[in-house]
Formats: C-alpha cells, sequence, structure tokens
C-alpha cells in the first residue's frame, strides 16, 4: 500500500477512527471504496500534544474528496428523532449519564428515525476541525449501524462490534432494529453472557439468529474464545484483510 500523491488526492476519502487504544486511519478510492493505504497507532491514552503530532504528516494537509472521523466514547444514547426533535440534546443525555458533561454533539440516522447523541472533548473536536475545514464527525455507533444497515437485514440477526474494553450488540429483523446497546467490558464470557442474557429476556432462540462479529480479524485470539462458549460457530464480516476496517470503511456512507 502507497500514500496517494498530494495532486491524486481529490480521488480519495480520508477515513479516522479515534479510541481510547489508538488512532486509525486509511484512505479510500473515492469510487471503489477500496482502501489503498492504512495505518494504526496503538497507545493507552492520549492527550493534545500526542494527538497533534500524530496529524503532522504531509499527507494531512492534502486536499482529498471528503473528510471524516469517527469517535468511540462510552458516553453516548440513541433516541428516537421524534424525542429529540422535542426537548434538548443536554436533557436527553442528562437521563443516562451523571455531570460533569464535557461537549455534547450528535449524529442523525434519517433512515432509522434514530439520533446518536454523545459526548466529546471539546479539545478533541477543536483539534480535528482546525486541522480539516471539510471534516464530518461522528460517534462508533452511527457508524455501527449505517454498516449494519447497509447488508440484509430482513432475516433476523444478531451483531456484534468489538472494542477493547467495549462492545455493541444489535439486534435486526425485517429491516428494523430490535434492540441496540454498548456494554463497558473487556471479558469475553461478559459479552457471551449478556448476549446470550439479552436474547433470554427476548425469548429468542440462538440458533434463529445468527450471530455476525465485527471489528475483530479472523485470527483474533477473542474469535476461538466466542466459538468456545457458543454453541453454533459465528460470523465474521467482510474479507479477513478488511475485518479490522469496518469503521474505516463504513464512514463513506456517513458523509
Amino acid at each position: 500500500m502507497m500514500v496517494p500523491s498530494q495532486r491524486d488526492a481529490y480521488k480519495y476519502a480520508l477515513s479516522m477512527e479515534l479510541r481510547k487504544d489508538g488512532f486509525r486511519f486509511a484512505f479510500l478510492s473515492a469510487e471503489s471504496k477500496e482502501v489503498v493505504f492504512y495505518k494504526s497507532v496503538n497507545f493507552d491514552g492520549f492527550d493534545e500534544e500526542s494527538l497533534m503530532e500524530l496529524l503532522s504528516e504531509p499527507y494531512f494537509k492534502y486536499t482529498f474528496s471528503s473528510v471524516s472521523l469517527s469517535v468511540s466514547t462510552n458516553r453516548m444514547t440513541l433516541v428516537p428523532e421524534a424525542i429529540f426533535n422535542n426537548t434538548t440534546p443536554k436533557a436527553i443525555f442528562e437521563l443516562n449519564h451523571t455531570n460533569p458533561i464535557d461537549n455534547l454533539d450528535y449524529s442523525r440516522l434519517p433512515e432509522l428515525g434514530l439520533v446518536t447523541i454523545y459526548e466529546i472533548p471539546l479539545w478533541i473536536k477543536s483539534i480535528f476541525v482546525k486541522q480539516f475545514l471539510r471534516i464530518k464527525i461522528v460517534h462508533h455507533s452511527t457508524v455501527i449501524l449505517k454498516g449494519v444497515f447497509g447488508q440484509p437485514t430482513y432475516k433476523a440477526k444478531a451483531h456484534i462490534y468489538k472494542e477493547k474494553e467495549l462492545f455493541y450488540l444489535i439486534l435486526t429483523d425485517k429491516n428494523k432494529l430490535n434492540y441496540f446497546n454498548l456494554f463497558e467490558s473487556s471479558e469475553i464470557a461478559d459479552l457471551i453472557y449478556y448476549y446470550l442474557f439479552v436474547l433470554e429476556q427476548k425469548e429468542i432462540n440462538s440458533k434463529d439468529m445468527p450471530l455476525t462479529v465485527y471489528g475483530l480479524e479472523s485470527d483474533h485470539p477473542a474469535i476461538s474464545e466466542m466459538n468456545k462458549l457458543l454453541a453454533d460457530p459465528i460470523r465474521m464480516y467482510y474479507k479477513e484483510e478488511e475485518e479490522n476496517k469496518f469503521i474505516l470503511i463504513n464512514q463513506l456512507l456517513c458523509v
């Protein structure tokens, strides 16, 4: 993979992903959505100086066809658009999260009639907005739902997007969202417990709802651990080389 030249940058989308444990970005063909360059930087936390250093590479100053950033935060909430339109984001957010609240933003999912309200520290948002004037910033949950509903969802399915310290659980059926939640845990045993508990509460047999896992490469140790704890093998999304680029690729559905 090679970094596109500054002259050809307009042919590509810059897609970035910021999490507590790392920063990833990719240059994707605006036409084919193919990843032409990818880089991942892992860390245990970041501050303003380290984030600015990551963005100091010359190619971040190129003029791309689009620029987007997805942020992963555990302080978020998903609400129907009708509720969102009749009150304030802060009032809704305070029903689920305690103060202090450090700068709220939101992303709409008009095709589902939903809105994601999430916390993003202002200093993080300011760094990216100053660096990329045309940037589109969204929350991971928005991208995940876009990606899930960008594939066939008529038949009942369960979807898990796994990060290091949290995971999203989504249930879909007949092209509708039947369940969505974010769980904070790094343990695979917890993931399986919550997954099976939700199915039990909804009176769903796991054999009737195949599980697809996103965000991990097929040889990740967590995959084999999940399969040991489940009666039926999980399914993987995308080609093997694209498994951990789910967010970066599907972010293009948000711009």
